[in-house]
């Protein structure tokens, strides 16, 4: 028999161009919604972004310019570092991941790669010391959000009535944010976040500017005592921190831009401490000539009756506010285990909705009865912070790959080991001190 030409130049076989169509297609629908690369970078930078940021003047001030700018360099290269480490274990995981999720239930990465690395106790460790510092900062969050919206002249009466108004409003603001189906539906809410903060950041430098004459002097450049720079190290990790929710973010990244994602990570925590550096710099130098000096926060630097203060207070309000749901999501993911049920929107589980109203009005009743919870957020999180953004990771890689890994990186994991343990060393201690003074 005699076959054609043109059937002959044109074969069908398994694999070929329809089955090729057929994987794009499954790959297109199974990554439809998921983030790119720039989405991660504006959830991380405003995870990043917060309340902790209007402490950096008062930092520069203690610490000095030269530490401050030294601090920043090291705090960046070990988040980069950690980012690296746990993306590497997290990459390498293989069969192991499989062992995990038979073995414990949790949607939680972190936690399932602990588990498989440093075994029962020290997943049962990372969960008690991630979930004091998740839930910590949440109150935190809170607290600071209410303070920002009971300046806003919406409303009259006293103080702790403003107050507990304000409370309820962010704690309902903040629920309907945390039920939210994915990450993904806060990119918006990130974003105007992040202009939220130029702007408040932008009326502050364009007012110091214009009332005040900066006065540089040689000892800026220097702390104001060695006790200074020791009690202001930890601000430096704390308005720096992503780690916690770094693997919940990667999870919704589109596989395509997952290879990037260490550097695209280096690149917006540089950003973020130049942007932190230059601010806290400017603003310290101007405002330290005004009535009030330096204040903790930059804002109460500014004068009473300033005409623009309801607006900062209103900004820096829907700041923490957008950024409260991106640390809610590691808690939902190691207290909830199960898949949740998604609908369009919102989640649709009624079991995990009624589990998160319960846990987003305890925080909110904490708020509200222990209003200086600063100061145990400032005890325990130093501690559990610090543990858990450097020490477990850095202990984790070395644990993981031993002999698998070139000198240079486990000399720099045993370089962060000792680093953040005297952090935490240091800034435990102070916080003790202040506590029970």
């Amino acid at each position: 028999m005699k076959y054609s030409d043109e059937i002959a130049d044109e074969p069908i076989t398994p694999g070929g161009e329809l089955d090729n169509q057929l994987l794009e297609d499954e790959y297109l629908k199974s990554e439809k919604g998921k983030m790119n690369t720039l989405q991660f970078c504006i959830n991380l930078m405003k995870g990043i972004a917060g309340t902790g940021s209007l402490s950096i003047p008062y930092a520069f001030k203690m610490v000095g310019i030269i530490p401050g700018l030294f601090l920043f360099f090291l705090v960046c290269c070990m988040m980069i570092l950690a980012t690296y480490q746990l993306l590497e274990i997290n990459n390498n995981m293989g069969n192991r991941r499989i062992l995990g999720l038979k073995s414990i239930k949790t949607n939680n990465v972190y936690a399932e790669m602990v588990y498989n690395v440093l075994g029962t106790s020290g997943y049962r460790a990372y969960v008690v010391f991630s979930l004091i510092t998740l839930y910590g900062s949440n109150i935190g969050s809170l607290i600071a959000a209410s303070k920002s919206l009971s300046q806003v002249p919406f409303t009259s009466g006293s103080s702790d009535s403003r107050y507990t108004i304000s409370l309820i409003i962010s704690t309902v603001i903040c629920l309907i944010l945390s039920i939210l189906k994915d990450p993904t539906m806060l990119v918006p809410i990130s974003t105007f976040g992040l202009v939220a903060i130029i702007v408040s950041y932008a009326v502050l430098v364009i007012f110091g500017w214009s009332k005040y004459k900066p006065s540089f002097v040689g000892s800026d450049l220097w702390p104001v005592s060695f006790a200074d720079l020791l009690q202001n190290i930890g601000l430096f990790v704390y308005c720096m921190g992503f780690i916690l929710f770094l693997l919940t973010q990667y999870k919704y990244i589109r596989r395509d831009c997952r290879k990037n994602v260490v550097r695209s990570t280096g690149v917006s925590i540089t950003i973020m401490a130049i942007i932190y550096s230059f601010l806290g710099i400017t603003l310290s130098q101007y405002y330290k000539n005004s009535e009030k000096g330096v204040q903790e926060s930059i804002i109460t630097s500014l004068p009473d009756g300033f005409a623009l203060g309801w607006l900062l207070n209103l900004m820096m309000w829907f700041t923490v506010v957008g950024g409260f749901p991106l640390w809610m999501e590691p808690i939902n993911e190691t207290i909830e285990g199960d898949d949740v049920e998604h609908g369009k929107v919102f989640i649709s589980s009624r079991k995990y909705l009624i589990l998160r109203t319960v846990e987003i009005v305890l925080m909110g009743l904490v708020a509200c009865l222990v209003p200086s919870f600063a100061d145990v957020l400032s005890l325990i999180g130093n501690f559990t912070d610090v543990l858990t953004t450097f020490i477990f990771p850095a202990v984790m890689h070395i644990v993981f790959f031993r002999n698998r890994t070139s000198t240079t990186i486990m000399g720099l994991d045993m370089a962060t080991l000792v680093v953040s343990v005297i952090i935490m060393i240091i800034c435990t201690s102070l916080s003790l001190k202040k506590f029970f003074k």
